[in-house]
């Protein structure tokens, strides 16, 4: 009988003993991605996004919104570099003064006055927009440039670490202009960047042409397209248009013919031949809603 009784009471105290556990708070700890409990390092995939964060007006409002395009597609960001900026200003303002000139290829030549060689020189080596209106905005200098494969490849350079900026606007037109050319370092060996970058999202589905540039110090020979192909999930090809340029820009521009669909992943396929050397690239991109 007493072996029965210290059973019983044995059993009573497990389960007041189980429900106190299962009452009590018990304290939760935070995992922390990229450190597994083996030694094993993990490595997760690259997702980037298009240029869609806000970047503050103000004086360094273009440097951010260059720099995101430049981050992206895994550049190096640029910094500013004052007397690009200044020299920029100049070409800017020499146009508002001589919109005649602007019309015809927005260099700066001696035909108005207030000419400069630094304006001069600063609007070689730059991207330059003109709007028939006072109402142009930083991001939209910025953005338009991207719209554009031959503007875009000076932007992309994998070797330009410094550049310059100015928009300028009087009461009915607004000139802006990038420096793309005086920041660059030589390069050492041939490099390709594509745009949009790899497992890039949020990628626009019109107006955003899909490019490769090629890089280097050394001349480069004509590129020849092998295979050039936009696939949908579906493995179906993409109708579009594709451009080649074999001048100082070495680049191949394909252009969708209709709107991407909206959150849907591609492939692009871009395999040339330089010199007879094939450069094969093949990578994924997914558009915004």
């Amino acid at each position: 009988m007493r072996n029965l009784n210290s059973k019983i009471i044995l059993m009573r105290v497990l389960i007041i003993f189980m429900l106190l556990a299962i009452t009590l708070p018990v304290e939760k700890y935070d995992v922390i991605a990229q450190e597994p409990d083996n030694p094993q390092t993990v490595y997760l995939p690259l997702v980037v996004k298009n240029s869609m964060s806000t970047c503050a007006d103000g004086p360094d409002q273009w440097l951010c919104l260059f720099n995101q395009y430049r981050i992206t597609s895994g550049l190096n960001p640029v910094t500013s570099n004052s007397s690009y900026n200044y020299g920029s200003g100049l070409h800017t303002n020499y146009l508002l003064n001589c919109p005649a000139q602007a019309s015809v290829n927005m260099h700066e030549e001696t035909v108005c006055s207030g000419w400069t060689t630094e304006g001069r020189t600063a609007g070689s080596q730059s991207n330059m927009v003109w709007n028939g209106g006072p109402n142009f905005s930083v991001k939209q200098s910025v953005d338009i440039w991207m719209q554009f494969g031959r503007h875009r490849y000076g932007m992309l350079h994998p070797d330009l670490n410094q550049s310059g900026f100015n928009l300028s606007c009087d009461s009915k037109n607004c000139a802006a202009g990038l420096n793309v050319l005086a920041g660059l370092q030589p390069l050492k060996n041939l490099r390709d960047v594509v745009y949009p970058a790899e497992n890039q999202i949020n990628f626009p589905r019109s107006g955003f042409p899909i490019t490769r540039g090629f890089y280097s110090a050394d001349t480069v020979g004509s590129i020849v397209a092998a295979t050039i192909v936009l696939y949908d999930s579906f493995s179906n090809p993409v109708q579009g248009t594709i451009t080649i340029y074999n001048d100082y820009v070495k680049e191949v521009v394909f252009t969708p013919t209709y709107e991407l669909l909206p959150n849907h992943t591609y492939r692009m396929v871009m395999n040339v031949t330089i010199g007879g050397i094939l450069h094969s690239r093949s990578w994924y991109f997914t558009t915004n809603l």
